[in-house]
């Protein structure tokens, strides 16, 4: 696991490490099928047709 660069938040009321190095959830296969399921649910869906007035 890489190292992380760590800076400490200067708030008063708490202690927060703010960190560059976020993991990307884009390949997580739980959220890769959530994306298919809404997707699909998606693509099931009539939407009306808003351009006649």
């Amino acid at each position: 696991m890489p190292q992380l660069k760590k800076i400490a938040n200067s708030n008063k009321y708490t202690n927060v490490i703010v960190t560059d190095n976020v993991r990307s959830y884009a390949n997580d296969p739980f959220f890769a099928k959530k994306l298919e399921d809404a997707k699909k649910t998606l693509s099931n869906l009539t939407w009306p047709d808003t351009s006649k007035k």
